[in-house]
């Protein structure tokens, strides 16, 4: 298993299933299997917390068992998971993994980086695995995050967004520091925006793949992804909703081109609601990101 680490609001869903549409490796929804000790806890987990639905779970297990995605599937996963409640998360691992072989899988859980002990499960699953670490500019993860709580009808602080930024990756570089550096590649998501072909052909290097046209090509086509779309009543999350209503890769302009003004880190400044300490570490952060 292939770990994609990022914090939420980094273009993981985008970026995870434009990279499972490479022919040797495949991208489930979100599994969140790593939540808990066992798939029990992680249903468990999903009732207690709003922002782990486990949809994407159910749908996953859902496609590969039945081959689609229907109330009616979703209820056999359902059942299937709840007869294997015990399983933890590396036996489900194991599971998607020998269907969907000789394809290699893509993790991206953006909830298993925000708390250290599932980081911890999900990274001794993928021991020796080459890591994709993504990131995004900490004024618009914030605005982001924000904006897609407001889609929810819930409210989230921009203190609160941030330290979930400030959170996610200073466990993923925790964790990076004792994991081999040649086996990280860190992508920033401006620039898979910017030249999706060049950062596609990066990760595809990286992660020992074919990086030649076709592959490239299809990688291009994100919306091909049987998870790229809301699903059924029953599950209809399992990826950034926002994202799943349009799925297809919408391009920033180039270098050199009339490219969008990225803001700088120190706008972080001039937010009230931000304390000066909480300000002051995600600046240091930043910086370690290659975020100026």
């Amino acid at each position: 298993m292939i770990p994609v680490l990022a914090p939420p609001r980094s273009c993981s869903s985008l970026i995870t299933a434009m990279l499972g549409q490479h022919p040797a490796l495949y991208a489930t929804a979100e599994l969140e299997c790593f939540a808990a000790e066992t798939l029990a806890g992680c249903l468990a987990y999903g009732q207690r917390v709003p922002v782990v639905t486990t949809h994407g779970l159910l749908r996953s297990v859902a496609q590969l068992l039945c081959g689609e995605q229907s109330n009616a599937s979703i209820t056999v996963a359902r059942q299937w998971l709840e007869a294997r409640h015990q399983w933890s998360g590396a036996e489900l691992v194991r599971w998607v993994e020998a269907q969907i072989a000789p394809r290699r899988l893509l993790e991206k859980s953006p909830i298993h980086v925000l708390r250290w002990e599932s980081l911890q499960r999900l990274v001794a699953v993928s021991a020796n695995e080459p890591v994709l670490h993504l990131t995004r500019h900490p004024v618009t993860a914030m605005v982001s995050l924000g904006a897609a709580y407001h889609r929810q009808g819930r409210t989230l602080s921009p203190g609160e967004a941030l330290r979930v930024w400030i959170s996610g990756h200073a466990n993923i570089l925790r964790w990076i520091a004792a994991y081999p550096r040649d086996r990280v590649l860190r992508v920033r998501c401006e620039d898979l925006l910017s030249n999706p072909e060049a950062a596609l052909q990066r990760m595809a290097e990286h992660l020992g793949v074919n990086s030649g046209p076709e592959a490239i090509g299809a990688m291009l086509h994100p919306e091909a992804s049987p998870y790229a779309c809301l699903g059924p009543s029953l599950a209809p999350s399992g990826n950034d909703p926002h994202w799943m209503a349009s799925p297809t890769l919408r391009r920033r302009p180039m270098r050199g081109e009339a490219e969008p003004v990225q803001p700088a880190v120190s706008q972080l400044w001039d937010e009230p609601e931000l304390p000066p300490e909480l300000v002051m570490h995600a600046v240091q952060l930043a910086w370690e990101l290659g975020y100026p």
